[in-house]
């Protein structure tokens, strides 16, 4: 089983949910993300994305706040963000890269 780790909280990836009103579901009470099986690919990560942030939401003093829309903002990380990351995977290379052995080596994007 795959799972990803959030603020030090492990989080399993289960493709098993059944609801037909949604594609995936997060609960923090026992750290699980639900996808649902059979998605296209593309759909599949904009899901996981949406459904990563609210785990992110969860695990921080956000999940407090009501000054904003969960949903809303899920929906701009799962859908805008992981869109715009994947048009351009150079800014993602920059994000992951090892910072120190750049700035020692004068290296930019």
């Amino acid at each position: 089983m795959i799972s990803i780790k959030i603020f030090g909280q492990k989080y399993r990836i289960k493709y098993d949910h059944a609801d037909e009103a949604s594609y995936g579901e997060t609960n923090a009470d026992n750290n699980t993300i639900s996808l649902r099986a059979g998605m296209p690919e593309d759909k599949l990560i904009r899901v996981l994305g949406h459904e990563i942030t609210h785990a992110i939401i969860n695990e921080t003093p956000l999940s407090m706040r009501k000054r904003f829309d969960v949903e809303e903002v899920c929906d701009i990380v799962g859908y805008h963000v992981i869109d715009t990351l994947k048009s351009n995977p150079d800014i993602v290379a920059f994000i992951l890269r090892d910072i120190e052995d750049e700035v020692e080596h004068g290296q930019t994007i």
